[in-house]
């Protein structure tokens, strides 16, 4: 039976794979003056080269700590998405402590945080849009929106290629001995060895006789 053997090379080929990081680019960028904080992904003033490899768009905002930390204030708004695939879709945003599907991570230094709409969970553009933009509104609180952040799936993300399949060396049982043939011709040294044998005893028996 042969056996299969890995090699060094081939385990270290697998972990290799299995251990490589998937990294991301993170390109700042100044949402629109327009009411929306609107960051344009496709189209005029587009601030990405691909729309459709965007992760999540985090926005930076600063807001007022005492209405934060006051259960009766309600700070709030929605974010979303507008695109000829989407529409104007929305999802609402608001304190940790709400129940709304976004929340304000307020994990920064002083009276800062983080809104982010990421479009694996909220839901992302089509490859056949001409625009794509995410935005955010306010709609209680006071919330100041100081800069958005666009999270780029990196070249260094893409699958790696392939690399050639390395030969797998195989064992071998080892050879069995031959076999002495049963008719035929035997090997020379055979008869030499009986040749041998019989002048040997040859001997002893003439010496027998002679005593």
């Amino acid at each position: 039976m042969k056996k299969a053997v890995l090699t060094l090379a081939t385990l270290a080929a697998v972990a290799a794979v299995a251990t490589t990081p998937v990294s991301a680019a993170e390109i700042e960028v100044t949402p629109a003056a327009d009411g929306n904080n609107t960051v344009t992904l496709l189209g005029d003033g587009a601030v990405v080269d691909d729309f459709t490899a965007v992760e999540k768009v985090t926005y930076y905002v600063t807001y007022d700590q005492a209405e934060l930390d006051d259960a009766e204030a309600w700070i709030g708004g929605g974010i979303g998405t507008n695109s000829e695939s989407t529409g104007w879709a929305m999802t609402e945003w608001g304190k940790a402590s709400g129940e709304k599907a976004i929340a304000i991570e307020d994990t920064l230094d002083g009276n800062k945080g983080t809104i982010t709409y990421d479009m694996a969970a909220f839901g992302g553009f089509a490859d056949t849009d001409t625009y794509a933009q995410v935005w955010l509104q306010t709609w209680g609180g006071t919330v100041t929106v100081d800069k958005a952040v666009v999270t780029v799936a990196d070249d260094a993300a893409a699958p790696a290629e392939e690399e050639p399949a390395e030969e797998t060396p195989v064992e071998e049982e080892p050879a069995a001995e031959p076999e002495l043939p049963k008719t035929g011709t035997a090997p020379v040294a055979l008869y030499v060895g009986f040749g041998s044998l019989m002048l040997l005893g040859g001997v002893v028996i003439a010496n027998k006789k002679r005593a």
